[in-house]
């Protein structure tokens, strides 16, 4: 069960990077082009190798951070795969929309309404599909 887990946690990263990215390359590719100091294709590029080198950034410096402290276990991944998948859901609805939308306040609130639900109820009660929902509405909460 924990490799699901591992397996589900890395798709919904995926999933939740490549919607960020579909989402936030009009908005970083914008002025250059509209400016004409890039053409599309160049921005587009140009954005696409800052966006990898920011994951790649990130990753080292969570990696040597010593004050962030992540309980293991299957409830902490099952909460991160929904926080994921809730903020890929709603990066995707808010692009198919054309709404403007931030998804770092997305991931946020899927966080805060993961740790919210952890801390009321806990995963082990009602079980996965009851966790999705719940999470799902926090993104829905900050609005």
């Amino acid at each position: 069960m924990p490799t699901l887990l591992y397996l589900l946690c890395v798709a919904a990263f995926c999933a939740a990077i490549f919607v960020t990215g579909v989402h936030n390359a009009s908005n970083a590719i914008a002025v250059p082009v509209r400016t004409r100091a890039m053409t599309p294709v160049a921005a587009l590029v140009v954005s696409a190798l800052f966006n990898g080198a920011g994951v790649i950034l990130a990753y080292m410096l969570i990696k040597e951070a010593s004050w962030l402290v992540v309980p293991g276990g299957t409830p902490t991944l099952l909460g991160i795969v929904c926080a994921l998948t809730t903020t890929a859901v709603w990066g995707t609805i808010t692009w198919a929309m054309r709404m403007p939308s931030s998804a770092t306040h997305a991931l946020i609130g899927a966080l805060a309404g993961v740790a919210w639900y952890a801390h009321t109820d806990g995963f082990e009660n009602y079980g996965f599909v009851h966790t999705i929902f719940t999470t799902a509405l926090a993104p829905l909460l900050l609005l």
